[in-house]
């Protein structure tokens, strides 16, 4: 297949030259007296003056039946025969004594041509004479009935023809264009699918008039560029795969004119297969071709434009924040430095013109860099914090983008087919196909911290909470850095970059239509199979809990364990459901498969991944630990020193149970339906439990050096940043992998490169994104509703 593919990609050039490579004014008296002087020059070997006269006179050929066509209006199958005839008359050479057939075909053969037209030439040296001409015949006899007559496509046709009488005459742009397409790499019997070529010397390349054109056209000729396309081949009845390790055809990078447009590269593929001496069963299923310009959708500037005001308003409340608040403070402070001692009254009266701005101060305050770098990057907490959760925190984020490293980089990865197939088989690669449990720990922990906070404030209020609040301050929190971060990817992604594989239209082609999804928090439900931004998922199940998060929290506040029944109840529902929709799809027990039925591993994503009613158990359990701690620190009880062992061995024992228990299952030993329904019905809480015990024990002072290491203050920030980190990892990624000019060679240590440069990456992006974003935001809810923080 493969060789067949090569020949495949110089059948196109060569059938199009056959079909539209005419000069009305080149005659085979000039290509003899051209191939005669060419000879005496003793300066050019006889293979160059050879491959340009079967250049001309392939010319003359198409030129002479073109002629015989107007005037008499033949069938396709009358044009076939003369141009067969023609040709073969033509390659004969009866009336030159200098030139054999064999030497014509070693002309073709050039090694200046490149090894793809070599190939071609030496699989013409088989055949006869009259073979050749009919083969020539075939190639013609179906490109003229797909022909267009329109401008456009005459001028990418015969820009086409140009390269191909070009690369028979050595001309160096022209044989660039044929090394700028995608060949076979070393070992891509292995299974390498994707071929993809030099992009930049595509780019690069203009074209330049030949001898034989310089003859006829000087003066009008208009010089072309190359134009990069991707083409994706497959078998004509394949079956198209839902798992992105299995390759459903070659991608093939080409090189065109850039006066051919998608359609019309498409077409040439498929015509050139179709012409092919030797019966290829390959079909092209998708061409993607790379415009060397992208042009700015009023989309894009209108968000510009916001991102323009939103800067500008970070500028002014700065400018604000260090003149008026800053400066002052720091001379009464130094001042007071200088006095030694001054009475307290004194002090105040100093601090007061600034320490107090009015609303629309605090507004402008709000878009301080200045303060809101300091609040980020402080490592100071309040009272009562759960020092341990930002450890926790920051290490489940490491972990996603660790998971989402491999994951995503499924599109730029050269050997995938192999690794992938390994990959199982190091049990230490366990804890990456289990990363699926850093987002059980993120539920786990949004359900604790809403539920021991809320419960601290009715014990404040007297029972009391302000509803309305309750739920504006989530969706406040949460959607301005979200909705920023969705409308600034969807219109300027495509213009962050260019390369082979980049998506110059955009990534997510459903945002325009389903971007209200996302900011409704139902996309995990509501259109799901084009989801905007899919690893926002989390967001939509997240706000879905917390919204009906009052029918557990308010009965535990007011009938303490008693009214753990409700959360009890949501939880049985859950394994319920879980249970029934993993047995009735076959669904295996991770993501990566495991179970009996291979075709289950297709509906594992949509069907139970995503569905809040299958992730719910993490938060009941996380709502349930905010209770236990809410009361713990009321009473300050510690457990005796047995349970707590207790406790440790058994969350250690199943936090490995379930990191590597999969193991065997995803290598060879399958489990049956029924064990892989019961572990996706509980895997998740009991994950669930274990990060809970460890945040409990660390709280009432039994985590030992485990809560030393998760309370180091170098966390906290890190901890702060963790939601914008999340939104905009994924967009890193396909940045990195979407401009690559080759394929990468992946393995564990490459992986572990890249994940260090991601993580990196995103909190330098994650910083800046919660400067401009979510920290104003979160400011001026403070100044406009007088929102305090919790203590």
């Amino acid at each position: 297949m493969v060789a067949i593919d090569i020949k495949t990609v110089c059948l196109v050039l060569a059938a199009i030259a056959l079909s539209y490579g005419v000069s009305r004014n080149t005659y085979p008296k000039l290509c003899n007296n051209k191939y005669s002087e060419c000879l005496k020059d003793g300066q050019i070997n006889s293979l160059e003056c050879a491959s340009k006269r079967v250049a001309c006179l392939m010319k003359y050929c198409l030129n002479h039946v073109k002629h015989f066509n107007t005037h008499r209006k033949k069938s396709s199958s009358e044009i076939k025969q003369k141009i067969a005839e023609c040709v073969a008359n033509g390659l004969s050479f009866a009336d030159n004594k200098h030139m054999s057939w064999t030497e014509m075909m070693k002309a073709l053969g050039d090694k200046r041509i490149g090894k793809n037209l070599n190939v071609i030439s030496k699989v013409a040296l088989h055949q006869t004479r009259s073979n050749i001409a009919q083969n020539i015949g075939n190639v013609v006899d179906r490109l003229y009935m797909s022909r267009s007559d329109s401008e456009s496509s005459r001028r990418c046709m015969n820009d086409t023809a140009l390269i191909m009488e070009s690369i028979t005459m050595g001309d160096l742009w022209a044989l660039k264009m044929v090394d700028a397409m995608g060949k076979p790499p070393a070992g891509f019997l292995t299974g390498i699918p994707t071929w993809l070529g030099s992009f930049e010397e595509c780019l690069s390349i203009t074209s330049e008039m030949n001898v034989f054109e310089n003859d006829t056209k000087a003066g009008g000729y208009v010089p072309f560029h190359g134009r990069y396309c991707l083409a994706t081949v497959g078998p004509k009845n394949r079956t198209a795969s839902t798992n992105p390790m299995v390759p459903s055809g070659i991608t093939l990078g080409v090189c065109v004119p850039d006066t051919c447009n998608t359609t019309e590269v498409f077409v040439l593929i498929i015509q050139a297969i179709a012409a092919s001496p030797v019966e290829i069963d390959l079909v092209p299923y998708n061409v993607i071709c790379q415009p060397h310009e992208l042009e700015w959708g009023t989309d894009a500037i209108v968000v510009l434009v916001l991102i323009g005001l939103i800067v500008s308003m970070l500028i002014m409340g700065t400018t604000y924040d260090v003149i008026c608040i800053q400066l002052p403070k720091s001379a009464a402070e130094s001042m007071v430095e200088k006095v030694g001692t001054v009475e307290d009254q004194l002090i105040s009266k100093m601090r007061e013109p600034f320490a107090e701005p009015g609303v629309g101060g605090k507004i402008l305050l709000s878009f301080s860099v200045y303060t809101n770098a300091i609040k980020l990057l402080s490592t100071k907490q309040g009272t009562g914090s759960l020092t341990s959760i930002n450890g926790i925190r920051v290490i489940s984020m490491f972990w996603v983008i660790l998971g989402h490293t491999y994951v995503f980089g499924f599109v730029a990865f050269e050997n995938m087919a192999t690794f992938y197939g390994d990959f199982n088989k190091e049990w230490t690669n366990q804890a990456i196909v289990q990363a699926t449990h850093a987002v059980d720990t993120f539920f786990v922990l949004s359900g604790l911290l809403m539920s021991y906070l809320v419960l601290k404030e009715l014990k404040n209020n007297s029972g009391k909470i302000n509803w309305p609040m309750f739920y504006f301050h989530r969706f406040w929190r949460l959607t301005p850095p979200y909705m920023f971060i969705l409308m600034t990817y969807t219109t300027l992604f495509k213009h962050f970059g260019d390369g082979p594989i980049w998506p110059s239209s955009g990534l997510e082609p459903h945002c325009d239509e389903n971007w209200w999804t996302n900011l409704l928090y139902i996309n995990n439900l509501v259109h799901d199979d084009k989801m905007c931004m899919g690893w926002t998922w989390y967001l939509a199940n997240d706000m879905q809990f917390y919204i009906i998060s009052p029918l557990m929290f308010v009965p535990l506040y007011f009938f303490g364990l008693a009214g753990s029944i409700p959360s009890l109840v949501l939880l049985l529902g859950s394994w319920i459901s879980t249970g029934i929709i993993s047995s009735n799809s076959h669904l295996p027990p991770t993501a990566l498969g495991g179970g009996t039925d291979p075709n289950g591993i297709n509906n594992y994503m949509s069907d139970y991944y995503m569905k809040p009613y299958c992730r719910i158990g993490p938060y009941i359990i996380g709502i349930l630990t905010g209770y236990l701690l809410y009361k713990s620190t009321q009473k300050q009880h510690r457990p005796h020193w047995i349970l707590n062992t207790v406790g440790w061995a058994v969350t250690i024992t199943v936090g490995l149970s379930l990191t590597y228990g999969m193991y065997d299952a995803l290598n060879g030993n399958p489990v049956n339906n029924g064990v892989a329904a019961f572990y996706n019905t509980v895997h998740t809480t009991f994950w669930g439990v274990t990060v809970s015990w460890v945040i409990y024990a660390c709280a009432i002072g039994n985590g030992g050096f485990i809560n030393t290491f998760l309370s180091w203050k170098g966390w906290i920030p890190l901890g702060r940043l963790t939601y914008c980190a999340y939104l905009v990892h994924p967009v890193i990624m396909y940045v990195y992998y979407y401009q690559l000019r080759t394929q990468i060679f992946i393995s564990n240590m490459e992986v572990a490169f890249l994940f260090m440069s991601f993580v990196a990456a995103t909190y330098g992006v994650a910083f800046v994104v919660s400067l401009v974003y979510e920290s104003p935001m979160m400011g001026l809810e403070k100044a406009l509703f007088k929102r305090q923080k919790k203590s």
